[in-house]
């Protein structure tokens, strides 16, 4: 049963939580999880081995948001063995865009967990994006160049970002963050747990959208330069459709930094 609230990031053991412990999860990609990838769109033929193609994603939280291959792709991330902490994580070469087989509606208030590295510092580079295609946008996540920035844009085009300060290319940072539409400082972003400058968001755009894994849209809004998805390594992505409580926040953070080798400074 879902917990609604946990009392503290440390009431469980890391080995006993699991992200459906919390309420209102939306997908959960587990990149250290091989039984959860496959060689094919359709998810009949697993992967087994270091640098098969990953062509297809089972969406954990069982609500069936999987991922597959974008149409007409050449190229397809790769899984790649003992490469965090010992564990295995998809890597992408920054012309690899995998997607959700179906549409997402974004609820008004979010929060969502991107365990992830880059390898390359060249241009904008896109992360997991509530955005494919034309029309209405949701959310953006991005990699700005070589600055060490990770942007958030809960709206974008409506000038409003929340930014933290990311690693050095090559290092894994458990980033996150939340939004709570239309507040002042409702967006927020954090770097294993630090949090960076706020923005206030207008109303969420909640269409029903195809969210990306490495997207290859163009940012709507910040520096010039061309956009690519990302060269790099994602780890697991989290999404919940409410803002968590920090105690939540927390328990998920911590649960991915025990995973993931990585420390993380508690939200308050």
């Amino acid at each position: 049963m879902p917990l609604a609230d946990l009392k503290s990031a440390g009431s469980m053991s890391p080995g006993s939580f699991s992200p459906t412990q919390v309420a209102g999860l939306v997908v959960w990609y587990d990149f250290a999880d091989i039984s959860s990838l496959w060689k094919d769109t359709a998810r009949t033929t697993p992967v087994t081995a270091d640098a098969d193609e990953i062509r297809g994603v089972t969406d954990k939280s069982g609500n069936a948001h999987h991922l597959q291959a974008s149409q007409g792709a050449t190229t397809y991330p790769l899984y790649k063995v003992n490469i965090q902490n010992g564990k295995s994580v998809s890597r992408h070469n920054g012309n690899d865009q995998v997607e959700t087989v179906d549409q997402i509606t974004l609820s008004n208030d979010y929060t969502i967990f991107q365990v992830m590295s880059r390898t390359s510092t060249v241009n904008v580079q896109n992360g997991w994006d509530g955005d494919v295609g034309a029309g209405p946008r949701n959310f953006q996540t991005r990699l700005e160049n070589a600055a060490n920035t990770f942007t958030f844009l809960p709206v974008p085009g409506s000038g409003a970002s929340a930014t933290v300060t990311i690693s050095a290319a090559g290092t894994v940072d458990i980033i996150s963050i939340t939004c709570v539409s239309n507040t002042v400082n409702g967006a927020k972003a954090y770097a294993n747990g630090v949090h960076g400058t706020d923005a206030t968001p207008p109303v969420t755009v909640t269409t029903a959208r195809v969210y990306a894994l490495g997207s290859s849209n163009t940012p709507a809004a910040g520096p010039a330069g061309t956009v690519q998805p990302i060269t790099g390594d994602f780890c697991e992505i989290i999404q919940y459709n409410t803002a968590l409580s920090a105690a939540n926040h927390n328990a998920v953070g911590t649960y991915l930094a025990t995973k993931w080798g990585k420390t993380w400074t508690t939200v308050t």
